[in-house]
């Protein structure tokens, strides 16, 4: 009997595995978005785990799992697998996640402050897999994950071209308060 199941890039590690949204390899998903990292679920002690020698890749329309070779780790941040020995040496030096404890806002990364005792991100970032991403306004491009547009406005997507898109039949408008909607009819 397996005690594993795949979670979404987006989970936390350690955290209760029904606060991810679960997914599986040959679930839809948008060609052209980031790589995923491989968070599974440890139904043991219903904790999620990041496998770091694996990733989650979008082809033709479904997510794959894909196997970094021996002695590579997957970098969120170069979308490639790395050597394991360099991978680490690198996210020590970053700094924290969000959620992990800090005394001084320069215990946390960019886009982050030491709110209460953990690094916690700024009211115009949004947290993605432990890192603090800006959010993307709908109509304006830098996106790079959906949830930097979804962050702004609900079922906002980002484009492969890295342009924040509205939902089907809405389009962006710029006012003096901001970006906002028109519902087209």
């Amino acid at each position: 009997m397996s005690h594993t199941k795949f979670v979404q890039g987006y989970c936390e590690e350690d955290i209760a595995c029904n606060e991810c949204h679960l997914i599986n390899s040959g679930d839809d998903c948008r060609v052209g978005n980031a790589k995923q990292l491989l968070y599974f679920c440890d139904t043991r002690d219903n904790k999620t785990r990041l496998d770091p020698t694996a990733f989650f890749e979008c082809i033709e329309g479904a997510y794959r799992v894909i196997r970094c070779a021996d002695n590579l780790a997957f970098s969120p941040h170069t979308q490639d697998c790395e050597a394991a020995n360099s991978h680490k040496a690198k996210k020590r030096s970053s700094g924290s996640r969000t959620g992990d404890i800090c005394n001084f806002n320069t215990d946390c990364q960019s886009g982050m402050f030491c709110g209460t005792g953990v690094c916690t991100c700024l009211s115009d970032y949004v947290a993605i897999a432990g890192y603090c991403w800006p959010k993307v306004n709908p109509g304006e491009s830098g996106c790079i994950e959906d949830q930097q547009c979804e962050a702004v406005w609900p079922a906002a997507k980002c484009s492969s071209s890295g342009l924040c898109e509205c939902p089907y039949k809405t389009v962006p408008s710029r006012t003096r308060d901001g970006t906002s909607r028109i519902i087209l009819v």
